[in-house]
């Protein structure tokens, strides 16, 4: 099929239309996915849709609670436990005995945040311990 030569020309217009669109998408594209992150990331309780199921009443007998999990301070993801199907507990981290705290070699803990937490060393208790037994102890770097 012959297309009709209006369709086919290049003109002004269809220079400027393709201009508008080659400039304006990626900037709404990269909004869209700003906004989304944000979204995303002030978000603590993530959403996950449960299968469509045949039978109602055996997803319900498998599985009594929503299908949602909430996040740790250490990024762990916990899910609901019947029978109130309240979040479990997240996990948390024993702090070591004091006879195995061991002086920072420079003097200083470096306590800049960063991924993975709070450092065990940033703590009020080493730190309270650092001053009290390290004669060479001078602080926290934040």
């Amino acid at each position: 099929m012959k297309l009709p030569r209006e369709l086919t020309t290049v003109t002004r217009l269809s220079k400027f239309v393709a201009l508008i669109m080659f400039v304006t998408l990626p900037i709404i594209a990269f909004a869209f996915g700003v906004n989304f992150k944000e979204y995303v990331d002030n978000n603590p309780t993530l959403f996950i849709a449960q299968a469509p199921a045949a039978d109602k009443q055996t997803v319900d007998s498998e599985y009594p609670c929503e299908l949602d999990v909430t996040v740790c301070s250490d990024n762990s993801l916990i899910g609901r436990v019947p029978p109130k199907c309240e979040f479990g507990k997240c996990a948390v981290e024993s702090e070591p005995s004091s006879a195995a705290y061991v002086c920072p070699r420079s003097g200083y803990v470096d306590c800049e945040p960063g991924p993975g937490g709070t450092k065990f060393e940033c703590t009020t208790t080493y730190l309270d311990w650092a001053q009290t037994n390290c004669p060479n102890f001078m602080g926290a770097a934040y």
